[in-house]
């Protein structure tokens, strides 16, 4: 109901009474007035129960006001009995029609209220999820640039929502999730002082006599509202509130669709049950003598010529201000509905469930069919999306239950005598932290001051268990810290989201921050519980304990078994799962199978505890992949043993022959000549050193049983492609474990025997060779080549100059890399070489094997922390930069120098020019 005085309501009802009309501007100037040009103006508004009311304004007036595309504001007053007058406002309108008649000079002009500010698509919001309801209601009216004018809703005001709800959901308006809102608290949304109000039915205490009403009709009573049903259609998935009420006493109210309360119906029921529970009103029409002070969803008596009274709920309205003023008041009955509840679920007592969920934000329906007592749950389930169709059957067996709430509290009945199986808490709208009274200051026995105290009370045997929280749990603009503790896991744990700031006030962390404590041991005995976060009504509380029944002593807690199937067009899935689950121990057994079109998959695992056995198969059209712990073949002619033993009759591997006692295969190589052999043949020709019989066979190239300079030409020829002398050795290798005096044979063309390595002597870890040849060996000091392996060191010296190779330094008195154009390829100029230089820190610095006190190197260093070049660094056969390419880094400096010169040279002409500007061109 507006707000107006007695006065103003004692003078609109007399039967003469003085008017003053107005339109004003959005800075509240009036600017027409009944006295000028304004002819009339009309403002009517259609609603129903939980639903929204936009009030609409017809205007008429003389000349041109530039109506169109503005808002304006409009009302009336009346004269009271002390001559001055008081004035009604009905709000803002924004004009969006205006039509003039050019015959009458008459301008016509529609508008509607602020609610039109919702008429637009929605978008999806950046919003801190979770946030609570009634903060939710304020983030919608700030995205049409309206303002809540609720402070509170009575249902449902903390019911969080975890998520955007609209996002996929195309053409939904902010005026449709108005409407939600409204079925969601038992509310009617209209537009109160310019603001979004979420309107309870409201008793206003008013009467509407005989004599207040030029004319009334009545229909039979809507109501009472004593069920409460949420629907989704057109699938008939409905559940119902309360249970026991018999079938023709029902009369139900019925939410269809509601997105905000669609996934926690049940939660979400009770509440707006309450809200609704007991309206009634009684359908009606009546032409008023012109009151103007009633708004929708008011609730008010109407008197009838016979003295009887009905109570009614205003919906409906129009009021015309025309010189006098004519009121219409009215309100249809809803639409009843009737829900066929033999095939509906109450939520008292879930047995069995079938449901069908769509969901417009995600584009997916389900279809469910479940069946649950106290210990076991079976389901079978169906999701369908517009690109794939999963189906899921489940057998679960759990005997443990689980409680949550949102005002600080839950409870329990028979509960087995265990420790708790899980617990969640986080804050709602405040922070949950201990607040410590003043010394002087003594609290009644029965206020509980905000603690952190998790108190666990056993109503039937009166014992109280209580457990401290280990930090404080901070809110802050829907954002929140969460305490978890996992028996399954040995968890104890508080998820870090806020912080406080120095003046007490809180802010959100740019990173949550995880801090673990250790686990405490809370037993709790047999009995009905009472779980309570002292102190606090608005705390979200999750708990889960043991269930008393036969399965708690004699089985695990939970035994769960799976299969499903996923189709989508590109992929078929089939699984099949087995889980149990104890206090110490969870086993689970899965296996799955996925065709594609280029490739099948198969799984089997299976997992006790932390450790866990896989095998898998992967088959494409190129290759079969096998993955498994333990891999068995067993056939007549080969077979693999689960402990990794490969037992064949015959076969190929490879080059390699398999027999049942033998492993051998035939040998063809060529020897090839390179620098050393050359410097051999050299130092033998010249009579430096001595070989054996066999190398001079070798390097004997024209077989005349001596080796001169002929036989040297003829190898370097042959090293250089120009000869074609090969000499071959063929034969063959023979591996027989079963053969002691043979069980590793070289042989040549002829069979000749030329190393038998015997099995004994492989146990002693002894080679045994009839000979052994090394073809290239040298001495340690021949021809100017020294090496001291004592000292790591080799040194090659002509006499008169030495070059000495260290693991750790190379020194010699040139060092020459090859520049030749042709032994090079993919040649371009290099740029930027001076920001390359630029770009390019140098340390000094010791090496790890060096002492502090060793002469320090200068060089730049590889690593993350420090700058170099990549264009100066060495890599090895993985291309992982391994050092410093020094021919490289002195090429980029000598192109850095040349980038340098350039700028010189060009700064040099720089200054000339400007001294000749300055001193005159032929200046000295």
């Amino acid at each position: 109901m507006l707000n107006v005085s007695d006065d103003f309501k004692i003078a609109m009802k007399q039967p003469v009474k003085e008017l003053s009309a107005f339109i004003k501007n959005d800075d509240d100037n009036i600017i027409i007035t009944d006295a000028n040009d304004l002819i009339s103006f009309k403002i009517s508004c259609e609603s129903e129960l939980c639903k929204t009311a936009m009030k609409k304004i017809e205007i008429k007036c003389y000349g041109d006001y530039n109506l169109l595309g503005n808002w304006f504001k409009a009302g009336f007053g009346v004269k009271l009995s002390n001559n001055q007058y008081e004035y009604l406002d009905y709000g803002s309108f924004l004009i969006d029609k205006v039509t003039v008649s050019k015959d009458t000079g008459i301008t016509t002009a529609t508008g509607y209220d602020k609610m039109v500010n919702s008429m637009i698509i929605y978008k999806e919001q950046i919003i801190n999820y979770p946030l609570t309801l009634y903060n939710y209601a304020q983030k919608m009216c700030e995205q049409c640039n309206l303002q809540l004018y609720n402070e509170s809703f009575s249902a449902n005001n903390n019911f969080l929502i975890y998520g955007d709800l609209y996002k996929n959901i195309n053409g939904i308006t902010y005026r449709d999730i108005f409407v939600q809102i409204a079925e969601a608290t038992g509310t009617t949304c209209i537009i109160r002082d310019d603001k979004v109000y979420f309107k309870p039915l409201t008793v206003t205490n008013e009467k509407l006599t005989y004599y207040n009403m030029k004319k009334l009709s009545l229909e039979e009573k809507y109501g009472e509202i004593n069920r409460i049903v949420l629907a989704r259609t057109p699938a008939e998935d409905n559940i119902y509130y309360p249970k026991n009420i018999e079938e023709t006493e029902i009369n139900e109210f019925k939410i269809e669709n509601n997105e905000i309360i669609d996934k926690r119906r049940e939660e979400a029921i009770v509440p707006i049950y309450n809200a609704l529970n007991g309206i009634n009103f009684y359908p009606f029409e009546t032409t008023t003598e012109g009151l103007g002070w009633y708004e929708i969803a008011d609730s008010l008596d109407i008197e009838n010529e016979n003295g009887d009274v009905y109570n009614t709920s205003l919906f409906n309205f129009s009021i015309t201000i025309d010189g006098g003023i004519n009121e219409v008041l009215k309100s249809t009955a809803k639409t009843r509905t009737q829900t066929q509840y033999q095939y509906a679920t109450s939520i008292n007592k879930k047995i069995t469930n079938t449901e069908i969920i769509v969901d417009k934000q995600k584009q997916q329906i389900t279809e469910l069919v479940e069946e649950s007592s106290d210990t076991q749950q079976k389901v079978s389930k169906v999701i369908q999306t517009v690109d794939k169709l999963n189906s899921k059957i489940s057998d679960i067996a759990d005997i443990t239950i689980m409680s949550e709430g949102t005002y600080g509290k839950v409870n329990f009945t028979n509960i087995n005598a265990s420790e708790p199986i899980y617990i969640s808490i986080h804050p709602i709208l405040d922070n949950i932290s201990y607040l410590y009274p003043r010394n002087n200051l003594y609290p009644n026995d029965d206020l509980f001051m905000p603690t952190r105290i998790l108190r666990f009370t056993n109503t039937s045997t009166e014992e109280i268990f209580e457990y401290e929280l280990p930090d404080n749990l901070l809110w802050c603009n829907g954002t929140y810290d969460e305490f978890i503790l996992s028996y399954d896991s040995q968890i104890c744990k508080v998820i870090k989201k806020c912080g406080y700031n120095a003046d007490g006030t809180t802010y959100v962390l740019d990173n949550e921050q995880i801090v673990e404590y250790e686990y405490p041991t809370i037993n709790l005995t047999d009995g009905d519980y009472e779980i309570e976060l002292v102190g606090y009504d608005n705390a979200y509380i999750m708990c889960r304990l043991m269930a008393q029944n036969i399965y708690t002593t004699q089985f695990a807690t939970k035994a769960e078994v799976n299969s499903e199937i996923k189709q989508t067009t590109q992929e078929i899935g089939l699984s099949v799962d087995s889980k149990l689950s104890n206090y110490s121990t969870t086993a689970e057994m899965n296996s799955a199978i996925s065709i594609k079109a280029n490739e099948i998959n198969s799984v089997v695992s299976n997992k006790v505890g932390k450790n866990e056995v896989v095998s898998t198969i992967n088959q494409s059209a190129e290759a079969i992949r096998l993955t498994a712990g333990k891999l068995i073949f067993d056939s007549n002619n080969f077979k693999l043993k689960e402990n990794g033993e490969i037992i064949a009759t015959g076969g190929k591997i490879g080059g390699f022959n398999l027999s049942e006692n033998q492993f051998s295969t035939n040998i063809n190589d060529t020897y090839k000549f390179d620098v050393t052999d050359i410097n051999t043949v050299l130092a033998y020709s010249l009579g430096y050193i001595s070989l054996p019989s066999e190398m001079i066979s070798l390097y004997d190239a024209d077989n005349n049983n001596t080796i001169n300079l002929l036989d040297v030409v003829r190898l370097i020829n042959t090293m250089n492609g120009s000869y074609n002398y090969k000499p071959e050795i063929k034969g063959s290798v023979e591996i027989n474990p079963l053969n002691v005096k043979e069980s590793f044979v070289v042989k040549n063309n002829n069979n000749t025997l030329k190393t038998i390595i015997s099995l004994f002597s492989i146990f002693s870890n002894v080679i045994r060779a009839n000979s052994f040849i090394a073809g290239n060996q040298v001495g340690t000091n021949f021809s100017g080549v020294t090496i001291d392996s004592e000292k790591k060191m080799i040194t090659v010296t002509d006499g008169t100059n030495t070059a000495k190779i260290t693991p750790t330094l190379i020194q010699a008195q040139t060092v020459s890399q090859t520049s030749l154009a042709e032994k090079k390829k993919n040649i371009e100029m290099f740029e930027n070489a001076l920001e390359e230089v630029l770009n390019t820190d140098i340390y000094s610095y010791n090496f790890i094997n060096q002492k502090d006190d060793d002469k320090k190197h200068i060089g730049f260093i590889i690593g993350n922390k420090y700058k170099y070049s990549k264009y100066i660094t060495s890599i090895d056969e993985e291309e992982k930069e391994i050092g410093a390419d020094v021919y490289s880094m002195v090429s980029v400096l000598w192109e850095a120098v040349k980038e340098q010169q350039k700028q010189i040279n060009k700064l040099e002409d720089q200054i000339k020019e400007m001294e000749e500007k300055i001193n005159g061109k032929n200046s000295i």
